[in-house]
């Protein structure tokens, strides 16, 4: 079988932004020339600029007035619009998944991956924090109703998750999620950075700056690295991204070396990747893909210890952990990581094979080897 030349129908949630899982969804596209990609609404800058010439379906949604500024407004109405997708005709359905894409119909004969980058957060592993900070103030007052219709959906998330021949997660922090949410087994299958993008050289020369990259959002905690260099004003930390909470951030900047560049060109933010000292990354992610990108260039890693850093970083080798989540903590990191002696292709070496676009590609294909056998009975 010449499985580049299915017909795969790659389905993604609602493309209204591009990170990590946009990065996994341009490679699935790319594997498969025959492939059609299915999505409830997207934002027609984000398929402009990341999936040019790509078939696109999308729901009923795609209509709605305003909907790619107000789609979470219409939480209840995604659920609908998976299931109305129609399947007929191809060969394989992937899904690419964080919240609802894994709830598609799917018929009975077609092989059906689902490639979890978490379950569900708002309904699962983060629902108190969602439901108790996250609620806007306007809608303080609906609180009962919004946990009752949350708990709803999660009914929902839990069948949807039951429908996948195959069900794939990007870390085993995922997998040990999905067996306690979804209880059902899935199998690692971990996303990657491009060396050919993420480049280091021995002639490389290292500048005395720190660096933060991503999404500025409230969980990705940037104020505690902020808080730790006003903290340590004779040192640089450099940030690069944009985000709702970019204005907040702003405004507890107090040191003259702390710059907030906001969006950069690719070209910088490699530069800023190569170049560094040191990466901080002050998040619980479910996986995180840039501490890859960071030691791909070969600049180690300072990491709050848990969830899929440490899976991606070795300690002492690629970088080292903090325990809490909070400045002071990061401070005595920052300091430990200064008394020790890292080598950059060491670095390097840790991740660029485990983590490349080829290692993601081939097991991919081992895993649709797998459900092709698992449709006819061969293995259990």
């Amino acid at each position: 079988m010449d499985l580049k030349n299915l017909k795969v129908a790659i389905v993604s949630e609602s493309l209204t932004q591009f990170g990590g899982a946009e990065v996994v969804l341009k490679k699935l596209i790319d594997m498969f020339p025959k492939s059609v990609l299915f999505t409830p609404l997207y934002s027609t800058e984000i398929i402009n600029k990341h999936f040019p010439n790509v078939k696109i379906v999308s729901s009923f949604l795609q209509k709605k007035f305003l909907i790619t500024k107000l789609h979470r407004f219409y939480i209840n109405c995604l659920p609908i619009a998976f299931e109305s997708f129609n399947f007929r005709g191809f060969d394989l359905v992937i899904s690419n998944t964080s919240s609802f894409s894994k709830g598609v119909n799917v018929p009975k004969d077609i092989p059906f991956i689902a490639y979890v980058h978490s379950p569900t957060r708002y309904l699962w592993s983060d629902f108190e924090s969602y439901t108790n900070e996250n609620i806007p103030l306007f809608l303080k007052p609906f609180r009962k109703f919004i946990i009752k219709n949350l708990l709803n959906i999660r009914k929902w998330d839990l069948e949807a998750s039951k429908k996948a021949d195959l069900m794939l997660g990007n870390s085993q922090n995922i997998l040990n999620r999905i067996s306690k949410y979804y209880h059902r087994k899935s199998f690692i299958l971990y996303p990657f950075a491009d060396p050919n993008i993420f480049k280091f050289s021995k002639n490389n020369i290292k500048k005395d700056y720190y660096f933060m990259s991503g999404r500025l959002v409230s969980y990705k905690k940037f104020d505690i690295a902020i808080d730790a260099f006003n903290q340590m004003p004779t040192k640089i930390l450099i940030i690069a991204g944009t985000g709702n909470q970019y204005k907040k951030l702003q405004k507890i900047i107090k040191s003259k070396n702390i710059h907030l560049l906001g969006r950069v060109s690719i070209d910088k933010y490699v530069k800023y990747y190569r170049e560094a000292k040191g990466y901080i990354f002050t998040p619980l992610e479910d996986f995180g893909i840039t501490p890859i990108e960071s030691m791909m260039s070969g600049t180690p890693v300072i990491a709050y210890g848990v969830g899929g850093a440490l899976e991606t970083v070795k300690e002492n080798i690629s970088g080292i952990f903090f325990k809490h989540q909070n400045s002071n903590s990061l401070i005595g990191a920052i300091k430990r990581f200064e008394s020790l002696s890292f080598n950059s292709l060491k670095v390097r070496s840790s991740v660029v094979d485990k983590f490349s676009p080829t290692n993601f590609e081939n097991s991919m294909l081992k895993y649709i080897e797998r459900v092709f056998k698992l449709k006819k009975g061969d293995i259990s």
